[in-house]
């Protein structure tokens, strides 16, 4: 009865890394050190006009100036290549005035995007309108919110004598260049790299090679793999039963080849790719594809990658839409990682519907994902199956910028006329596998805390006595409903305002 500082219930004391305020739930970090769960809602910001129509767009983020910038064909001006900026604000998107990069209509489905940290320049990807089609560069110099652009002219190491479309573009954050995939004009899919010799002139050494040598090859999607170093590449044979497919390509020493390994990813027929991603918190890549049959929306992830030979392991694939959300035909989506929130970011359409939807992936590739939002009341559609959506990232601000365009005008400024919303994904430090119990008291950072560990107690208002209780990812308190993917069974309630850690 004379003993101090014992405790009657279990419990384990450590160092509070950040504030932690009592009774909430605790995980233990790499190094030792406690903290506290933390995390928000998500949110989807006001919509706002960009005041142009377009057919097709691109975008890439500048670190620089902490805004993006989009790159489109622009209806109201003859469908020239051009450019605006945007900046996010709170949940608001502003629009600077927009640039023409090149005035001359490069017709459907040509336009990509990357911008250089290291020469501070966008690099853009178009086409020749004069009836060659070949693929042409663009060099951008940002200052504030608008862009002067170099035509440097047409890529002679993207085969320059072949017309191409269906455009996408990956920076290689390894060797400072870009990697571009697109269809030649036997529709066949084709990669080449290039960057800049000059912040005004494209290197051109090297020469593209073949992904897929088929010829009824289109939609075709590139990301850069900062984990493995290589790029990953998807692609859709529409000749095949729109049978989809994936492979990784790997770059030399630039500028010599690019090394394409025998081995890939089979989606299966009916499987027409929109995206690909890369996650490089759980080191795997997420390809988004629709089935072409039904309309039904996935994501699925790898699970690992042999750089050698390009054999890809995968995961289950998960549908994102639960139904069709308006009975409508699929038209189309974009993708995007969130480093922030750790999640994928997808806007998808349906006839009818634009909403856009968030998915976590594990180290496992184990795919969860969260509920489809809405993003306008109207009944409107960005797609039309053209290359029309557009997400980007601004780790600046740690949200996502959705572009979409309202192609049969239901809001009201035209037909194809262009939008942005700011998405900002619900996120949460919480990871069901580092939870060890309750804070005891409240503390500050570097102070000791107390945690209750099982078979002590944790009090809160507003329990239902017999009921079982988990862990809330947003700010670690309880609630009846197990957290997305990180599910912590804490304990059962003993009374209103007890709960028993089992």
């Amino acid at each position: 009865a004379n003993l101090t500082g014992i405790d009657a219930l279990p419990s384990v004391s450590g160092t509070a890394s950040g504030s932690i305020t009592a009774d909430k739930a605790v995980m233990i970090k790499t190094d030792g050190t406690y903290e506290a769960v933390v995390g928000a809602a998500q949110n989807l910001g006001s919509r706002t006009f960009m005041g142009d129509k377009y057919r097709v767009v691109a975008g890439a983020y500048n670190p620089d100036l902490s805004n993006f910038a989009l790159l489109y064909q622009d209806q109201d001006n003859g469908n020239y290549t051009t450019s605006v900026v945007g900046t996010i604000s709170g949940t608001t998107i502003t629009w600077g005035t927009p640039n023409v990069a090149r005035s001359e209509n490069p017709g459907a489905y040509t336009m990509a995007m990357v911008y250089d940290p290291g020469n501070d320049r966008y690099l853009g990807f178009t086409r020749d309108g004069d009836g060659s089609s070949k693929m042409r560069g663009l060099i951008g110099a940002a200052s504030g919110t608008s862009i002067s652009w170099t035509d440097w002219g047409n890529l002679s190491n993207f085969n320059n004598s072949d017309p191409s479309e269906y455009y996408d573009a990956a920076w290689n954050s390894h060797r400072n260049c870009v990697g571009v995939i697109y269809r030649n004009s036997a529709n066949r899919i084709q990669m080449a790299e290039t960057q800049l010799a000059s912040t005004t002139t494209f290197n051109t050494q090297g020469d593209s090679v073949y992904l897929w040598n088929g010829n009824t090859y289109n939609h075709c999607y590139i990301c850069f793999d900062t984990t493995n170093n290589v790029y990953w590449t998807a692609a859709t044979n529409q000749g095949n039963s729109w049978f989809g497919v994936v492979r990784i390509a790997k770059s030399g020493a630039y500028p010599s080849s690019i090394d394409v390994p025998g081995s890939q990813w089979d989606l299966g027929t009916q499987k027409k790719t929109f995206g690909i991603a890369h996650d490089p918190d759980a080191g795997q890549t997420c390809v988004l594809y629709v089935n072409n049959s039904n309309g039904n929306l996935f994501l699925q992830s790898s699970t690992g990658v042999d750089t050698n030979n390009g054999q890809i392991t995968y995961g289950t694939a998960v549908q994102l839409n639960t139904g069709n959300p308006d009975g409508g035909t699929f038209k189309g989506a974009a993708l995007t990682y969130d480093s922030f929130a750790k999640k994928m970011v997808i806007t998808c359409c349906w006839a009818n519907y634009t909403g856009f939807i968030t998915a976590k992936v594990s180290s496992a590739g184990v795919i969860s994902k969260d509920t489809m939002t809405q993003i306008n009341s109207t009944s409107f559609y960005s797609g039309d199956d053209n290359i029309t959506m557009v997400n980007i990232f601004n780790p600046n601000v740690n949200k996502v910028a959705a572009i979409y365009r309202d192609y049969n005008n239901m809001i009201g400024n035209g037909s194809n006329a262009g939008y942005g919303r700011v998405i900002t994904p619900s996120y949460s430090n919480l990871d069901a596998d580092k939870y060890i119990g309750f804070a005891a008291e409240s503390v500050t950072n570097g102070q000791s805390v107390k945690v209750k560990t099982k078979s002590n107690t944790v009090t809160q208002a507003g329990l239902t006595t017999a009921t079982r209780y988990y862990v809330q990812n947003s700010d670690g308190s309880l609630g009846t409903t197990a957290a997305p993917g990180q599910s912590i069974d804490v304990g059962i309630a003993l009374n209103s305002n007890t709960v028993l850690l089992q």
